[in-house]
């Protein structure tokens, strides 16, 4: 039985973005009716139309603010096993041209492919998704076959723990959706062997997004000592040492995470220095022993989740790279990131310049970063545009 398709319309005088910047978010105050009154539940289809009665698009509701994603502009266009189908074939076509032959890369990146709410990272023949609405959670037997056919994938497992899905009265749980996924899953990113762990790994198993970066320090870490903080499963530590540095020391809060350093680590043949330590403690303990590196690389994890965190969260990331600074060799190099959607690559280059200038350091900027293609940015959406990074060098 297909689903039902309810119909909504926005207030008079609202003034959408759906409309005036074709972006895919409607809110709830921007809607005459609401989802009670609709007798709709989160995930249900809903077709919106304009104050005139104007057709929209269609897409999927859910409770909250954020009451409606818009999935397509096409009118009578299903959510279907078909759309899912199409747009995954286009996701991955975008994939092969501009990523041919990586094992590893987002196949689906949410509202990027047309997929709000979804994310599908690919490990070999293996996918781990992440649904976050209900909408897409409701429709997960319709995606793993489209990926299956699509994508050519051979299981597909829901990593289903983000806090996200309580908003929308969903369980936090890891699933099997399709096939059988492995406890690892042998890659090769970066030029490197990786080990994932798609069951219990931090997000889907492996961050993705910095893939293309790694190439910004070889060639600059050659008889240098590099400190990696937030090191994770290595990458950046492991990329130095391949690159000719002398020392490489890898620090991370998580022991599971650093356990898989090591197994990385060694299925490379390298041997860097592994610690496990609270960031901010660890780099002031280094600084005041008068440790001294030739490049640093703050590779954080998201401070900034909601508007309320952003002060605290600039804080945090100011501290850091005051912190880096104090510890870096004239002539080094600092790169310092930020995956938090909400810190402007403005914002963020102020930050690093406010520390800079506390820390008494005259840094020239040598390169500024941005996502790769498999995590695509849409004009019309700037959400889908968070990954900045920053190359420092110090001119003495």
């Amino acid at each position: 039985m297909p689903p039902v398709t309810h119909q909504l319309r926005l207030r008079r005088g609202a003034r959408a973005r759906c409309v005036s910047a074709r972006h895919p978010w409607v809110f709830a105050g921007e809607l005459e009716e609401t989802l009670p009154a609709l007798g709709a539940v989160p995930g249900d289809d809903a077709d919106l139309s304009d104050a005139s009665g104007n057709f929209v698009g269609r897409g999927l509701l859910s409770p909250g603010p954020l009451a409606l994603r818009l999935v397509t502009r096409k009118a009578g266009e299903a959510i279907d096993a078909d759309l899912f189908a199409r747009r995954i074939r286009e996701a991955r076509a975008l994939r092969e041209r501009d990523l041919p032959g990586e094992e590893a890369v987002r196949l689906v990146a949410s509202e990027a492919d047309g997929l709000p709410g979804l994310v599908v990272d690919r490990y070999g023949s293996h996918a781990v998704i992440q649904a976050t609405i209900a909408g897409m959670d409701r429709r997960l037997p319709q995606i793993a076959e489209a990926l299956k056919a699509e994508a050519g994938v051979s299981s597909v497992l829901a990593r289903h723990e983000l806090a996200a899905r309580e908003r929308e009265g969903l369980s936090r749980e890891v699933v099997q959706v399709l096939g059988t996924t492995p406890p690892e899953i042998p890659v090769t990113l970066a030029g490197l062997k990786l080990l994932v762990d798609p069951w219990k790994g931090q997000k889907t198993g492996l961050y993705l997004d910095q893939r293309a970066l790694y190439p910004l320090i070889r060639g600059r870490c050659a008889g240098r000592r590099v400190l990696d903080m937030f090191c994770y499963q290595g990458i950046w530590t492991l990329t130095a040492l391949q690159s000719g540095a002398r020392e490489a020391i890898g620090v991370d809060g998580s022991g599971p995470a650093l356990e898989r350093a090591r197994s990385n680590a060694q299925a490379n043949g390298l041997d860097p220095v592994l610690e496990e330590g609270n960031a901010f403690d660890w780099m002031r303990e280094a600084s005041d022993r008068g440790e001294r590196f030739g490049g640093i690389v703050l590779d954080p994890p998201p401070f900034v989740k909601s508007k309320e965190d952003l002060d605290k969260g600039l804080a945090a990331y100011k501290e850091l790279a005051l912190r880096a600074l104090k510890m870096l060799e004239p002539g080094g190099w600092l790169f310092v990131a930020s995956c938090s959607q909400r810190v402007t690559p403005e914002a963020f280059l102020e930050v690093l310049r406010a520390a800079a200038l506390d820390a008494r350091r005259s840094m020239r900027v040598l390169a500024e970063t941005a996502q790769p293609p498999d995590h695509p940015v849409l004009l019309e959406v700037p959400e889908t545009r968070y990954l900045k990074g920053v190359l420092l060098e110090a001119l003495g």
